[in-house]
């Protein structure tokens, strides 16, 4: 009888920008990963990621091997205002983020004397 060869744990390389991979497992060979990416955007206030996901095939058995990027929040992109006056003088600016569709509202209001 011989002894099994020694196999060892994954060991995978990730190319620049997480684009490609390689497997390495000592006793069994390397292969080259295909590398799927998922990305989930970033909004105005929260941060988007981008998972990347190799899978390498040696001897018949599938591995896998995930890295994940933060993308930062963007932060709000105004226009200009839009201001508004009723008839007693009260003011309205209005700001429109054109990223996620809320308003941000300023009221000035005139008090009154008497």
């Amino acid at each position: 009888d011989s002894p099994s060869p020694s196999i060892g744990s994954p060991v995978w390389s990730w190319g620049t920008g997480n684009t490609s991979a390689v497997l390495q497992i000592s006793g069994l060979g390397t292969a080259t990963a295909t590398v799927e990416t998922a990305e989930e955007p970033a909004g105005c206030t929260t941060p988007g990621t981008v998972t990347y996901t190799a899978t390498a095939n040696i001897g018949g058995t599938i591995y896998t091997d995930t890295r994940t990027k933060t993308i930062p929040a963007t932060g709000h992109t105004f226009g200009g205002p839009l201001v508004t006056m009723d008839d007693e003088g009260n003011t309205t600016i209005l700001y429109h983020c054109s990223g996620c569709g809320q308003d941000f509202e300023i009221g000035y209001s005139v008090e009154k004397e008497g």
